[in-house]
Order: C-alpha cells, then structure tokens, then sequence
C-alpha cells in the first residue's frame, strides 16, 4: 500500500482520482493548492505525489522541487498528471525529477498501475 498525495486545483478531478487510488488499496490525501500540499506532505510523508502542473501560487514542477526538500521528501516519486502535454512541460517535469508524464484525461489503469510499480526515476514521457 502505497501513501499518495494527490495536487490539483480542479476539485472533482482530484477527489475522483482519490476515489481512484483508495478503491485500489492506498491511502489517498488530496490538496487543491500547492501550499496544502506542502503542509498535508510534511504530515504524511507520501510515497507518491500526483501533481497537476498548472497550479495557482506554484506550479507542479515547482511544487515537486519542493516537496523532495522536505522532510522524507528525497524518495517521492512524482508524477505529473496534466492537460500540458507539450515539449517544454515534459523536459520541465523531467529535469525535475518526475519518473512519468501522464497527460488528462487518464487511462484509470494506467494511474493504478504507475502507482502500484515500483519504478526507478528513469522519466517515462
């Protein structure tokens, strides 16, 4: 079981993808910003971080810079699940160090079995 924070500002996709991953055995935090999801990751120490990167106040890459600074924060596999699926937001994302690249809408089976994989960082577009 895996500990998974989901950040997106659009409500109902994140509390659908929450639903999601709990239905699928982990435990699921949702943040609509970026500042709740520092505060939610520092109390929870996710596994795993499904980050939106269009967010208000930082965006996703940022975010994901950031939440790897925090404590326990050094082994959270990010990724992005997004409606960029552009160039530059993917080499962003990359050398950001984000292991997928998920554009929305997503395959609901694809976001099980990211989570559930037990990948290195290797980026996968």
């Amino acid at each position: 079981m895996s500990r998974v924070l989901i950040v997106d500002d659009n409500e109902d996709a994140a509390d659908a993808l929450s639903a999601l991953i709990e239905l699928s055995g982990h435990e699921s935090w949702v943040a609509y910003d970026p500042m709740r999801a520092l505060e939610l990751a520092k109390e929870t120490i996710p596994d795993v971080a499904l980050l939106d990167l269009d967010l208000p106040q930082m965006d996703g890459v940022a975010l994901g810079r950031t939440l790897r600074r925090i404590r326990g924060g050094k082994h959270l596999r990010l990724i992005a699940v997004t409606g960029h699926g552009g160039f530059r937001h993917r080499v962003a994302a990359m050398k950001a160090g984000f292991e997928r690249f998920l554009v929305k809408p997503t395959d609901p089976n694809e976001i099980r079995d990211v989570i559930d994989a037990r990948t290195s960082r290797r980026f996968v577009p």
